[in-house]
């Protein structure tokens, strides 16, 4: 069976399946930048300066058009949260609904 076209370019409609999980990642926290009586204040990026976000998403997701599926690769932090780094593919075999 030949792959749908849009799907060959990269396309693909994705469907969400498996059970929800919260993840976390860090962000360089934004720059505060100002002039307060002609003097510059502007302050750099600090090492500690981090904002902490979080999302609760799916394990895994599924292409409507071609049947691909993908699970999300999960790391334990040293605080006991989840990250997700990336996408590998789904080999099981019985479909998560």
């Amino acid at each position: 069976m030949k792959e749908p076209l849009l799907c060959s370019l990269g396309f693909h409609k994705w469907r969400n399946y498996g059970n929800q999980i919260e993840v976390f990642w860090q962000e360089p926290a934004p720059l505060k930048a100002g002039i307060k009586y002609g003097v510059d204040t502007s302050v750099g990026l600090r090492k500690s300066a981090l904002d902490v976000h979080s999302e609760t998403v799916y394990e895994g997701r599924e292409c409507k058009r071609c049947g691909i599926r993908l699970k999300r690769k999960l790391v334990t932090n040293s605080d006991g949260t989840l990250s997700c780094v990336g996408w590998e593919i789904d080999t099981e075999e019985t479909k998560k609904m």
